[in-house]
């Protein structure tokens, strides 16, 4: 499993205690606006079962002022000179755990992105509103991880009291009976120290969630020994439509994040095609990768989108820094424009790291729920031939225990799971919190909750598009065989309405583009992968706008390369951002592709493993 299930979100707050809000920039207050503060009655008490917009409701409204206030304290850089990366290195100190390198590239994100929205507002009172909004929105986050996490743990706390117990008296019976006859037999002295180790390792998962329980509970301001949690599923927060892709968001995050909104009226565009176009010019790694067969189960395209995401952090950065380092009016202006556009990018990168953490923690829950199934079945198997000596309890027991960690394991996936998708309607620019709202009881905020995360469903429906394939009019379906012909199509952002334009051709300027970004990251596919590249069990031998050029390329192919004759190629049909590819592969059940793919690429032909 990717996800360590470290307190993850909760980090998240942590990190954004690094931004704040002040009239001028030095002294760093919140606006003395008495609407603006959160009045912190006494604290609402629990009753009956606590579901997660209660714990979200309480979180946000019990720590709001506290966490404004530190954000505040944080965000103004004074006077001194900082650079991008001390920023970035400062943001990822704050860490706990070995969580996914994903996580680390989101919180840069974060950062930069708050910093730019804190450089660029000259209105106090705004500022003090995306504070605030961001506050609420990482509170909510940690309250929907913690309160998983709390469930889970009061829940199997009592499912250990009670194997705990029953091994406890075992223990017991075998004491009494070596103070009765002075001695134990060998294998009541085996089972003893094998029970005795048992509930050791039961006792440190106890205090481990007992911990857990107890965080919940001081971020809710509630008793931890009077906790009830409601345990049903909630939509809203944890089902992923299969209409909503990347693009769907984007979009929605185009139309709906303030920064943006805030860029347009002051009359700089950052439309989706601007922001997309932008991604596509500076870093199409991510794109490469997913032409070529990549996809969110591959480490290369993990790093892929790690390394795209701190990229576009310390870009917007870069020009934040400039940009408030900047005396003069007119390159102030032209900064200005700069931070902008890199804030649009830095807007879709949140996104696009979100979305791969929903599909990720998916992906994850598979794989530790198929486990989960083939534990119980051995248990079942184990106990149906039991035959009643100590090592065949001992052996139901260990089974037992290796089967509460992966229960462990998918209660912290299910948490992520939701948080990812939370704030990928967050990033989308769905928030409902207000001072307002928090101004209300407890029961009002959390009905509020609910019907807005409802309608955020209902509104990223009626945002989904339409999947269509763009159409190009190509009568020459030789010019996919042209030497670097993806990427001159790629490369540089530039867009060719029509293939044949190539004409099989490499433009001059384009020849000298020797190691162009494509290249790098199949250079990187081979270099990362040296230890099971033999083992790959796909042999890429190209990807294709046209899929009558993937078939003239396997009948030159088989001709040209003995190895390839008595194999059945696949065509597979992927979509990349709204463009329909074609992707031409060889499967082999033991792989060894290794020797014939070098020699592809000598003869300068395709060719990835995957």
């Amino acid at each position: 499993m990717r996800l360590s299930g470290a307190k993850v979100w909760g980090v998240l707050v942590a990190t954004v205690v690094l931004f704040g809000c002040s009239s001028d920039k030095k002294s760093l207050t919140l606006s003395e606006n008495p609407q603006d503060e959160i009045v912190e009655a006494q604290t609402e008490e629990l009753k009956g079962r606590v579901d997660v917009y209660t714990s979200m409701a309480r979180a946000v409204k019990y720590n709001i002022n506290t966490t404004r206030k530190a954000m505040a304290d944080r965000l103004n850089l004074g006077e001194q000179k900082v650079s991008a990366r001390d920023l970035m290195t400062s943001v990822l100190n704050v860490k706990a755990g070995q969580e996914s390198q994903l996580y680390d590239a989101l919180r840069v994100l974060d950062f930069a992105v708050i910093l730019a929205e804190y450089e660029l507002e000259t209105v106090c009172e705004a500022r003090d509103d995306y504070i605030f909004a961001n506050s609420a929105q990482h509170l909510a986050l940690a309250a929907i991880k913690a309160h998983e996490d709390a469930l889970f743990a009061l829940k199997k706390i009592k499912d250990i009291d009670r194997e705990t117990k029953k091994e406890l008296k075992i223990i017991d019976n075998l004491k009494q009976k070596m103070e009765r006859y002075g001695k134990l037999s060998d294998a009541d002295i085996e089972y003893k120290k094998g029970l005795e180790v048992a509930v050791l390792e039961q006792n440190q998962v106890r205090n481990a969630l007992l911990a857990n329980v107890a965080q919940y509970a001081k971020l809710i301001q509630s008793d931890d020994q009077k906790l009830e949690l409601e345990g049903k599923r909630f939509y809203e927060l944890e089902d992923f439509d299969s209409n909503f892709n990347l693009k769907t968001f984007q979009q929605t995050a185009a139309a709906n994040r303030k920064e943006l909104l805030r860029a347009k009226s002051d009359g700089y565009d950052n439309s989706f095609e601007v922001i997309q176009n932008k991604v596509m010019q500076n870093y199409p790694e991510v794109e490469h990768l997913q032409i070529n067969g990549y996809d969110i189960k591959d480490p290369l395209y993990v790093d892929g989108l790690v390394r795209r995401g701190m990229k576009v952090a310390e870009d917007l950065l870069i020009s934040v820094l400039d940009y408030r380092q900047e005396k003069n009016a007119n390159r102030k202006k032209a900064y200005r424009e700069v931070v902008y556009q890199d804030l649009g990018t830095a807007i879709f990168a949140q996104v696009e790291l979100a979305y791969n953490l929903v599909n990720l923690t998916s992906l994850d829950l598979s794989i530790v729920r198929e486990r989960i199934a083939k534990q119980k079945q051995e248990i079942r198997a184990k106990e149906k031939g039991f035959r009643g000596s100590y090592k065949d309890k001992l052996e139901v027991l260990n089974l037992k225990n290796k089967l509460l960690e992966s229960e462990m394991q998918e209660s912290q996936i299910l948490a992520e799971r939701a948080v990812a998708l939370r704030s990928l309607y967050f990033y989308t620019g769905f928030s409902p919190f207000s001072p307002l709202l928090l101004q209300q009881d407890i029961k009002v905020i959390k009905d509020n909750l609910k019907i807005a995360f409802n309608q955020d469903l209902v509104n990223m429906l009626s945002n989904s598009p339409k999947k269509e394939a763009k159409k190009w009019n190509v009568s020459d379906k030789d010019w996919a065989k042209g030497e670097n012909w993806l990427e001159n199509l790629v490369d540089d952002g530039k867009k060719f309405d029509d293939p044949h334009a190539l004409n099989g051709k490499v433009p001059a300027m384009q020849k000298e583009k020797t190691q162009t970004v494509a290249a790098k990251a199949e250079s990187a596919a081979v270099s990362a992968t040296v230890a099971d590249y033999n083992q790959r069990k796909v042999l890429q031998l190209g990807a294709y706008l046209q899929k009558e050029n993937a078939d003239l390329e396997w009948k030159m192919l088989r001709q040209l390369y003995p190895e390839l004759q008595n194999k059945s190629p696949k065509i597979e049909r992927a979509e990349v951002n709204g463009q329909v590819w074609y992707r031409l592969i060889v499967e082999s059940a033991d792989g060894g592709w290794a020797n014939l793919c070098e020699r592809l690429k000598n003869d300068r032909f395709g060719c990835i493993l995957r």
